[in-house]
């Protein structure tokens, strides 16, 4: 039955929520319509460059772990549905993850949701209207997806089904947000219980696609569901009513549990603070406490994405035996195995640095959320400065990815070494350590806009996003140097190169000092709120 007052809510949701689902809904298509512009442009007219690049992305581990394995690139609708088939599913099903709490549970936190249970309308109207605002945005970026890559002159066929692997993503996790929603007391837990499953799901994905002992492992993630769609293969939809069908089942288990648990609480119980104040009441303890679980989380979750990926890198051995011309061309250039593993594990680095500077971002920005929601006027209403406030927030912005980067490159280290790899573990660990100034400047300019230009502190996803399509895209793709260096991640040092590590690492880390001065010079000037 439908509950009462849903397109009611709805329509309000949608009202409140446009601002943040359009930038998804716009951006998140161009993926492949700039894949299939950019191949055009690239290599239509250069087919030896396409046959070495289709021959490369098919043999490096690392383009299997990012973005799957890569089908026919000889083609436009080859190529775009590799390089954005994988990241436009990712990228959707955190839209949906992002949209479903915000609106299931972040309105218990500020107290909405007890507006709206005041006006005739069903219990589950709420819920019910998140789903459909997170289902109807994904299916939006689907067919966006497909328009605009047949307008930029791909095959409409796999495009639709490429749309369709959108669609079907964003269906299933937002159904994984709507149970976390009833599982934990706040947005923000629910939030992190949302990404650590997106995270896993997408972790599995990349484990089982660069080793063939773990493929069955394939049916057991959502983005294992929609590459068996193969678009440029063996094309089929079947997948897409796995998706519908898991998707509407963990709504119906969404709607049990809402059922089961009293408003503005989850099924998982808050714990409760100390009997003393002690160190949580001083402002260092409010930070740490604020930011404890989704740092604890992240550097978990990136420390098991390193130990996956050096485990992925021990198999690089079996690559070369099986390819003898890819070994050919590594002993032409004077390597070794050693050598060929370590620059792996340092390509896998820096998409762990990327990952882990977006965690600092978004712990940088908590400080714009906690004067949004009124809790910072009350502590400068006390003794505390600004810049003591500040700095405490950029503490643990700049020291929480820091850590995740570091555990990440020990369990990579140790795990690909205990797995039969040739990199050295000392070696990959400083690889890790040459990589944090990279990951403080991004994490410093969110600080950055957080201090001085809080409207604007979107540019900062933007600009990481920027850095992510450059350091990933931008060496296949042929960028210019000067574009090149735009990313602080195309400045880390080769730290197997000796003498060509300490004027990076000091020039990086003194960007990362200028732009906390600003975020510190910006915040002491401008008004709170």
């Amino acid at each position: 039955m439908r509950p009462s007052g849903l397109w009611t809510v709805a329509a309000a949701q949608l009202r409140q929520d446009w601002k943040l689902i359009i930038p998804w809904v716009l951006l998140l298509p161009l993926l492949p319509a700039t894949s299939v512009w950019g191949f055009d442009a690239l290599f239509r007219d250069d087919p030896a460059t396409l046959v070495a690049m289709n021959f490369s992305a098919g043999s490096n581990p690392a383009f299997s772990v990012l973005f799957g394995p890569a089908p026919d690139l000889t083609t436009a609708e080859g190529f775009a549905v590799w390089r954005s088939f994988v990241l436009g599913s990712f990228f959707t099903a955190l839209m949906a993850v992002l949209s479903v709490t915000r609106n299931a549970r972040g309105q218990e936190d500020t107290g909405r949701a007890e507006l709206v249970a005041a006006a005739p309308v069903g219990r589950n109207a709420r819920l019910a209207a998140a789903l459909l605002l997170a289902w109807g945005a994904s299916a939006a970026v689907g067919v966006l997806a497909a328009g605009l890559a047949a307008v930029a002159g791909a095959d409409p066929t796999p495009m639709v089904l490429l749309g369709g692997a959108y669609a079907g993503s964003g269906v299933v996790f937002a159904g994984v947000a709507a149970v976390a929603s009833q599982l934990a007391s706040f947005a923000r837990g629910a939030n992190i219980l949302s990404v650590a499953a997106l995270g896993a799901a997408y972790l599995l994905r990349a484990f089982a696609d660069t080793s063939e002992a773990a493929r069955g492992l394939l049916w057991w993630t959502p983005f294992g569901w929609v590459q068996r769609m193969e678009p440029v293969g063996d094309a089929s939809a079947w997948p897409l009513w796995l998706c519908a069908a898991a998707g509407v089942a963990l709504a119906g288990v969404a709607f049990v549990l809402q059922g089961r648990r009293d408003f503005g609480m989850g099924l998982i119980p808050p714990r409760s603070g100390p009997e003393r104040g002690g160190f949580v009441a001083t402002l260092p303890g409010l930070v740490v406490r604020q930011q404890r679980t989704a740092a604890v989380s992240w550097i978990v979750g990136l420390t098991v994405m390193g130990a996956v990926m050096g485990l992925v890198a021990s198999s690089l051995g079996e690559i070369l035996l099986g390819s003898p011309q890819l070994a050919a061309i590594i002993a032409a250039q004077g390597l070794d195995a050693g050598d060929l593993s370590f620059q792996f594990l340092r390509t896998l680095l820096e998409i762990i640095a990327l990952i882990a500077a977006a965690h600092g971002v978004q712990l940088g920005l908590r400080l714009v959320a906690e004067e949004q929601q009124g809790r910072v006027d009350p502590l400068l209403a006390t003794p505390i400065r600004r810049e003591r406030l500040l700095a405490w927030y950029a503490i643990a912005a700049l020291v929480a990815p820091a850590l995740a980067l570091v555990g990440a490159g020990v369990a990579m280290a140790v795990a690909n070494r205990a797995n039969g790899g040739e990199a050295g573990v000392v070696a990959v660990v400083l690889q890790s350590l040459a990589a944090v100034p990279a990951a403080w400047i991004l994490t410093s300019l969110g600080l950055a806009f957080a201090g001085a230009l809080p409207a604007l502190r979107s540019v900062a996803w933007f600009a990481l996003a920027a850095v992510f399509v450059i350091s990933m895209l931008g060496p296949m793709l042929r960028f210019p140097d000067a574009v090149m260096g735009l990313s602080p991640l195309w400045h880390v040092p080769d730290t197997s190169v000796a003498g060509s590590v300490a004027g990076p690492v000091l020039a990086m880390t003194g960007l990362a000092a200028v732009l906390l001065a600003v975020a510190f010079l910006g915040f002491r000037r401008r008004d709170i709120g």
